[in-house]
């Protein structure tokens, strides 16, 4: 028996798993708290997670006792939260700060996010039990990496471009495994995040990012939709047929519209297109416009604040199937090498077409 379980905890190890503290408050206001590496996701609708407490647990009687909990998950700088959640004792929570939850279980200052729940269902499940809550609030925290557990230890994770889950098709996923190591490298070297846009059943599709949780768009996600208006989705609209650009530029002011259509014919013919930070929306595409027109292209108080920087990763008859983008250039680095920086995106796009045409179409 020991041999299988050595085996199991060996096979098993091979997983990795986040790491959470739950934690709650006792009738008499005590806060309590355990570290759990089997947190899991379990309904959208409605919204359940649930995790996995030992039976041997002497922290799992008291949050069942106070029937709500708060599950915070732990970024890769609170291994010491974590190794203090683990330890036997009833100073738990000896140097740490938090805040009162709605639930008033602890929320632990400077996780990555905070589920706060009320018991729903304990099921037995061997040597342990598994918990369902009812979610009753949940909120973002600190933009970082997480905590994980592999192996038996802790670690952080780091990843190369994420890539949405119900991206699916095959000519775009060739492009996007084609591009992905040069928006991992180009995005390291800068300092940027690299992004892929693609046409999803008619919505546009945050498809892969190289997302840095220190990035100002930390909140942005793969699979998240992209709106086709000014000053988002140039690609789609310069590059794009005559409708497509039509339906991007509707979105334009009527006194504005001329100017616009001439950066979309002026970023078809440089190769890569310029935008804006949308906010405050009522003067993007004015910013938009008066970027596009600044020459040379300068950043700064008397220049520009550049959103990003988009070309287009065309297919084999020529439409765009992705549009690959830079953003969060650091303003002092775009002042002077924001067209390198885009000449390095154009060749990424380039080799991705050329690689993926050189595939057998039945791969």
């Amino acid at each position: 028996m020991t041999d299988t379980k050595n085996v199991f905890r060996q096979v098993l190890g091979q997983y990795p798993t986040g790491v959470t503290a739950v934690t709650a408050r006792t009738a008499e206001g005590k806060p309590v708290g355990m570290a759990v590496g089997s947190f899991t996701s379990v309904s959208m609708d409605p919204p359940i997670v649930g995790f996995l407490p030992t039976k041997t647990s002497s922290s799992w009687p008291q949050i069942e006792a106070a029937g709500k909990f708060c599950v915070n998950v732990l970024t890769s700088a609170q291994e010491n939260v974590c190794r203090a959640m683990s330890a036997r004792g009833d100073d738990k929570f000896a140097g740490l700060s938090w805040t009162e939850g709605v639930t008033g279980a602890p929320a632990l200052d400077g996780a990555l996010a905070w589920i706060e729940c009320t018991v729903r269902d304990v099921l037995d499940a061997g040597d342990h039990y598994i918990v369902l809550g009812d979610v009753v609030d949940l909120r973002m925290g600190t933009p970082a990496l997480p905590l994980v557990f592999f192996r038996g230890g802790y670690g952080k994770f780091s990843s190369g471009p994420l890539v949405a889950e119900d991206f699916h098709d095959q000519h775009q996923v060739r492009l996007v495994n084609a591009v992905r190591d040069q928006m991992q490298a180009i995005a390291s070297e800068l300092g940027v995040e690299a992004s892929a846009t693609a046409e999803i059943d008619g919505r546009l599709v945050l498809v892969a990012t190289t997302w840095s949780p220190f990035s100002d768009r930390a909140a942005v996600r793969a699979g998240d939709r992209v709106p086709f208006r000014p000053p988002f989705a140039l690609p789609f609209a310069a590059w794009g047929t005559p409708e497509r650009r039509q339906q991007w530029l509707q979105g334009v002011p009527d006194d504005q519209r001329g100017a616009a259509e001439t950066v979309l014919d002026i970023s078809a013919e440089r190769g890569w297109a310029v935008s804006v930070r949308p906010e405050p929306s009522a003067d993007a595409v004015q910013r938009m416009i008066a970027a596009n027109f600044h020459e040379p292209l300068t950043v700064g108080p008397d220049g520009i604040d550049p959103r990003n920087v988009s070309v287009p990763v065309l297919g084999p008859d020529g439409s765009v199937r992705l549009s690959l983008s830079l953003s969060g250039m650091r303003a002092d680095y775009a002042r002077a090498h924001l067209a390198d920086a885009a000449d390095r995106l154009v060749m990424a796009a380039r080799k991705a077409e050329r690689a993926v045409a050189s595939q057998p179409s039945g791969d």
